[in-house]
């Protein structure tokens, strides 16, 4: 799979409607889901419920109370809602959520034998109104690297990061971002849980990279999605670099037809992406979303096998810290709502989420 690049436009597109091969895409109405806010990393973050109703939030905001909406019909209307621990997050047949992770403790912590360690997840039995916190276990992972950070104190560097999914068998798979006792950048890893997240185990490594040299991996290999497919496939769509000033690597992706026992080698997909989220619509195309620079979406018509249509949603000022976080979900048949943060040109420690409707049509 060669590298894909973005298809020249450097302006963020208005509504109307593209042609790439095989697709039709209509970029439609886009409106302020989130008022502007103070935050230290502007992230927009969408879930639609069992029930239909959508969920945007700003999970990574100064006061991510304040700054919490649903909606009942599709986005048209939104109103206040309670604030969510993580934004990792899936629903069970019955209705249950369970977090995994919690974004502002994120650190695994070390358990009570060898290569156990914990973290935090939630759960809620009421759509989200309210949630209870446990500590879930993880068993069999390699030793973890030990660091010291003036914010975090020494801490193991290991998270579970944003992706998770439902294999055939019911169980779940999650992936963490980390780094094993020597390795020189991040790796990102996967755990298996068969009982609705209370344990996990150790699967297997997704990518690393062990070569310090290396200029195309600049970061190794971080925040990772999962994207499970009819045909029981897995995708790992993976950040290696986001840095400022031009300093960014290809967004990658390695796939699974084992239910993650083994993995591909990591191919680019684009030339760029942080935070990469994707999902599969009802029509079968794949979107996958991507950042920094610019707020990107690409397509996918053959099972992520290659890519088209890298479409930039918004070029605007860069946030304080860090920015171009976003997420995408299919809100209707052939309809896309895309999720991502305006930041004030004045004060780039405020920032609006937007949410852009997007039509897409296999042709």
């Amino acid at each position: 799979m060669a590298i894909t690049k973005p298809n020249g436009r450097r302006e963020a597109l208005g509504r109307g409607s593209y042609t790439f091969p095989g697709l039709t895409v209509q970029v439609e109405r886009t409106e302020t889901l989130i008022p502007v806010h103070e935050n230290q990393c502007p992230c927009g973050f969408l879930f639609q419920l069992a029930n239909g109703e959508l969920v945007v939030g700003g999970p990574r905001t100064v006061e991510p109370e304040l700054t919490w909406r649903r909606s009942r019909d599709g986005g048209e209307t939104w109103y206040a809602a309670p604030a969510w621990p993580s934004f990792y997050v899936h629903q069970f047949d019955d209705g249950e959520l369970l977090h995994v992770g919690t974004p502002g403790e994120p650190w695994l912590t070390r358990g009570d034998a060898p290569g156990a360690y914990r973290f935090s997840i939630h759960r809620s039995h009421d759509n989200g109104q309210t949630h209870a916190p446990e500590s879930a276990l993880i068993s069999g992972v390699p030793e973890l690297a030990v660091e010291d950070s003036e914010k975090w104190g020494r801490h193991v560097w290991a998270y579970v990061d944003h992706g998770l999914v439902a294999l055939r068998d019911g169980s779940l798979l999650a992936t963490v971002l980390g780094k094993f006792a020597g390795d020189v950048k991040h790796r990102v890893f996967v755990i298996r849980s068969d009982d609705r997240g209370a344990t996990w185990r150790f699967r297997a490594s997704v990518a690393f990279d062990l070569n310090p040299t290396h200029t195309h991996h600049i970061e190794g290999f971080t925040e990772p999605d999962l994207l499970a497919l009819p045909n029981g496939d897995l995708l790992c769509f993976m950040r290696t670099g986001g840095r400022y000033e031009g300093r960014h690597t290809a967004l990658a992706m390695s796939r699974s037809a084992d239910d993650g026992h083994s993995w591909s080698a990591p191919e680019p997909v684009a030339d760029r992406g942080v935070l990469p989220k994707a999902c599969r619509m009802t029509n079968g195309v794949l979107a996958v979303i991507y950042g920094r620079p610019g707020d990107w979406l690409a397509f996918s018509r053959d099972d992520g096998h290659t890519w088209m249509g890298h479409t930039c949603l918004n070029l605007g000022t860069q946030a304080w810290d860090c920015g171009n976080y976003d997420w995408v979900i299919e809100v209707a048949p052939d309809t896309l709502l895309a999720a991502y943060a305006e930041t004030d040109r004045n004060d780039p420690r405020r920032s609006a989420i937007l949410g852009t409707w997007i039509t897409v049509k296999p042709t």
